[in-house]
């Protein structure tokens, strides 16, 4: 057989001319003609040569090495090589078949070296992205290790909820490079504070730690972290985390943080705490009052109404402006205790309100309910005696020199305060008829005591 293109003689399983390179038969079928394949990936090349050798089928398995050039394809003016018979293969011929056949074993061995190291960088690279750890890791330190955090005012009484304390449980002692740290998280404002470092106390850890921000406008969860040296962020291994409820503790923080239409927006518990406070110290005054005259006794009376009910109270009357001549000045902010003409103002009905709402929604808690339910109870007992203290007032202001009044609306500040020993066991209990301010704001306090666990 000749080729087309040179005419030189070839054998019949000839696929391509070894002078000119012309195809001179198909690859797979009469007829068809074979376009150079492209190669999607090592792993496709290598079933390829391995369908191919099996078939015992010769294929192009890619274009020419870079730098090899193509053989020239002859003009018409070559002249042609001599005839040769049949079944006799010349000998430049054989040289060329013998270079082919080089060339593709030399690109084989190639695809399978690329194939191998392509599927070891692949098993390498999988192995380092399963297993290299990422820039803030989460990681139990064990199952078993708890944590609970309790809030409280600052040591100076300054700050509101601007302390607390943390203690550990079944928490594995850290690397010796390393120590455990604690940090409130504002997950909406993306912000950190850090709380510091953990101390061992035996078996356990404990933090106390106090600052001059309300805790609970800080952040809404609260991490250990095991750490290296003396960061400012958290990016170690996470050994204990705990979140507030969100729906629970937007009411939380109404109690204890923050609420829009108090003023200064002080959380309800706070501002009443404050305002009975302020009630006590008026009543101390008011004593003061009587070797003053009645008129004195009249001033200081009306601004204990003027306290309790609020600025819009039935029964509230500008001070006369003969009272500070007395030292007589409001003294309330105007947002009211009680008002028994108005069931729905004033710091107790709004704390009773929202201590209820924490209870009732749906990511609440056994402890949320729990002490939820004595704030009520102690807002309960405040209505009772406000009242008193209240009609007490009216009275004095027409009869100012019944100074039995006046000790009366003392005793009743006082329980509105501190609360009263009612059944006589030595301490004030967030039962009817005992707990006072001071017993709300606490278990106000212990509705925001945060449990944490161990991550995974």
């Amino acid at each position: 057989m000749v080729c087309p293109n040179c005419n030189t003689p070839f054998d019949r399983d000839t696929i391509f001319c070894g002078n000119c390179g012309k195809q001179v038969a198909p690859l797979r079928a009469p007829g068809a003609t074979v376009a150079e394949p492209v190669i999607r990936s090592n792993v496709d090349s290598l079933n390829a040569v391995n369908n191919n050798i099996a078939a015992n089928e010769p294929t192009m398995l890619s274009p020419l090495p870079q730098g090899r050039t193509p053989p020239v394809e002859p003009s018409s003016r070559q002249s042609a090589s001599p005839a040769t018979p049949p079944g006799v293969l010349p000998k430049f011929q054989a040289r060329n078949a013998s270079k082919h056949t080089g060339r593709n074993i030399f690109i084989v061995l190639v695809l399978l070296l690329l194939v191998g190291s392509a599927t070891a960088g692949f098993i390498a690279l999988a192995h380092n992205t399963f297993n290299k750890p990422a820039s803030k890791t989460t990681a139990a330190i064990s199952s078993n290790s708890t944590a609970a955090v309790f809030f409280s005012d600052s040591p100076d009484g300054q700050q509101p909820t601007g302390a607390l304390k943390l203690v550990t449980n079944g928490l594995a002692a850290s690397a010796t490079d390393s120590h455990y740290y604690a940090w409130l998280v504002d997950t909406s404002a993306e912000k950190v504070l850090p709380l510091g470092a953990l101390t061992a106390q035996g078996r356990n850890f404990t933090l106390d730690f106090a600052g001059q921000v309300n805790l609970l406008g800080a952040g809404n969860q609260l991490e250990i972290t095991q750490e290296k040296g003396t960061p400012s962020l958290p990016s170690g291994k996470i050994a204990l985390a705990g979140i507030f409820p969100p729906l629970a503790f937007i009411h939380i923080r109404h109690l204890l943080f923050s609420f829009g239409s108090t003023p200064g927006k002080v959380g309800l518990l706070v501002g009443l705490r404050e305002q009975v406070r302020a009630l006590t110290e008026q009543t101390t005054l008011l004593k003061s009052l009587t070797n003053k005259g009645p008129q004195a006794v009249s001033c200081g009376a009306q601004n204990i109404i003027n306290l309790v009910e609020g600025v819009h109270g039935h029964n509230v009357q500008p001070l006369n402006a003969a009272c500070s001549g007395f030292n007589v000045t409001n003294a309330g902010d105007g947002f009211g205790l009680f008002d028994p003409n108005n069931a729905n103002s004033g710091y107790v009905i709004l704390a009773s309100v929202h201590a209820a709402l924490a209870a009732t929604q749906n990511d609440s808690t056994d402890n949320i309910r729990q002490h939820a339910g004595r704030v009520q109870i102690a807002m309960d007992n405040l209505k009772k005696w406000l009242t008193s203290i209240d009609n007490d007032a009216r009275q004095l202001t027409v009869s100012p020199g019944n100074t039995a009044l006046i000790q009366d609306i003392a005793t009743l500040a006082d329980h509105a305060l501190n609360g009263f020993d009612l059944n006589d066991n030595g301490q004030i209990d967030p039962i009817p008829g005992e707990a006072g301010t001071v017993t709300a704001y606490n278990e106000g306090q212990l509705m925001a005591q945060l449990p944490l666990t161990a991550s995974t």
